[in-house]
């Protein structure tokens, strides 16, 4: 009877289940990573919250390497924004440091669903500061930064498929900014 409640409650398909035996590990994972925000949240200063971070990162890296992680939704983690593509062929995790002088610093990651479950993923290297122009292509080692909120799929004569992607970015402690950027993918799943 669980087992049936539980596929009447979740939506289940042979090509984007996650292994139920990594479950347990994932929730641990889970309860780290909620654990460790809250520690960057509740830190006293910019060093503080920095080592801390570092320790979330190494963290969400290693529970995303955990095999067929991609379906795990990570629904506890409310100070960071898990968004899926619509058409399940990513994810992406991202999140901002509010600094001590009123700006904030944004990290994140790409993680590409793969057929075997192995981990895929590109970190999102904040190069706000490097940016002149903020139209400017640039790729994950040189991202614009922001926290997403939401991924519109734009699919085009048979081609490989960009997404819109909507954030806000944080500006200083008077002004904050709505971004919309493109994400394309050389070649996906592959």
């Amino acid at each position: 009877i669980l087992f049936i409640l539980c596929c009447a409650t979740t939506n289940i398909s042979a090509q984007h289940s996650y292994n139920l035996n990594n479950t347990p590990h994932l929730k641990v994972y889970q309860d780290s990573l909620l654990r460790i925000s809250n520690d960057i949240y509740n830190a006293t200063n910019n060093e503080d919250q920095s080592f801390a971070n570092a320790k979330f990162i190494k963290t969400l890296v290693a529970a995303l390497k955990t095999p067929s992680s991609f379906n795990f939704p990570f629904d506890s983690l409310k100070r960071i924004s898990i968004l899926k593509s619509p058409d399940n062929s990513f994810r992406i995790f991202s999140w901002q440091l509010p600094l001590s002088d009123g700006t904030y610093r944004f990290f994140g990651s790409v993680q590409i669903a793969t057929k075997d479950g192995k981990l895929k993923m590109f970190p999102l290297i904040d190069g706000t500061s490097n940016i002149k122009d903020i139209n400017e292509i640039t790729d994950h080692k040189n991202w614009y930064g922001a926290r997403y909120y939401d991924i519109i799929p734009v699919k085009g004569n048979g081609k490989q498929p960009f997404y819109v992607l909507l954030g806000w970015k944080g500006n200083n402690a008077k002004s904050s900014k709505k971004v919309i950027e493109i994400l394309s993918f050389d070649k996906l799943n592959q």
